[in-house]
């Protein structure tokens, strides 16, 4: 928590166009509330053109819904929907009229994330709730720092620390499959279809 839903039709997004708007929206979100970057997840909805319509007709749209928590100005919730509204216009080639961006909020112990209730947003309690999980889980949440802060990756030099990121998720991606029984050979290639749109020929790349 937050979560950002992308939900998209009739414009396709790039598996970079996606990574910019994700780390994009997740700044924006840290910019404004201070809130840990951990917290943010951004979630895109790929709808199939034909699904989604604006005033009764079909029409490309790009939608933007946040959910954060309580406590917030309306002042931080304006900027928020003006600096994700300005990222998508640089991002995509949607116009003005076809994207929606909202925010609404959700009270804090309403939530639970890692099998933990949400704080209240201040530094100190989100201090208070990223040592908590750093005690409860050694080593997941070692690299954000006692601010949740991760390590910024925003120039093409980045490129190799990107893919080792990449590859420790898959890893644990693939460890947990395992765990739970199923066939990570079929759900790595699921996930490879769904990030470039094309299906695999006989299942395989």
């Amino acid at each position: 928590m937050p979560v950002y839903q992308v939900a998209h039709s009739g414009l396709p997004l790039t598996l970079t166009q996606r990574d910019r708007l994700a780390r994009g929206i997740t700044k924006i979100h840290h910019d404004v509330t201070n809130a840990p970057e951990p917290f943010v997840r951004i979630v895109f909805q790929p709808i199939p053109f034909g699904l989604l319509y604006t005033a009764g007709e079909i029409a490309p749209s790009i939608i933007v819904a946040g959910n954060i928590r309580d406590g917030r100005s309306e002042a931080s919730r304006q900027q928020i929907i003006q600096r994700c509204y300005d990222l998508v216009t640089e991002v995509t080639d949607a116009m003005p009229s076809q994207i929606v961006v909202t925010v609404d909020e959700v009270p804090y112990s309403w939530i639970m994330e890692a099998g933990y209730f949400m704080p209240p947003a201040n530094d100190a309690a989100e201090d208070a709730w990223i040592a908590q999980l750093q005690r409860a889980y050694p080593g997941e949440f070692d690299e954000w720092g006692a601010s949740g802060k991760a390590p910024a990756l925003e120039t093409e030099a980045d490129d190799q620390s990107r893919l080792q990121r990449i590859r420790q998720l898959t890893e644990r991606y693939a460890m947990i499959a395992r765990r739970n029984g199923h066939d990570v050979k079929t759900l790595l290639g699921q996930m490879a279809e769904q990030l470039d749109g094309e299906p695999a020929a006989n299942g395989r790349r």
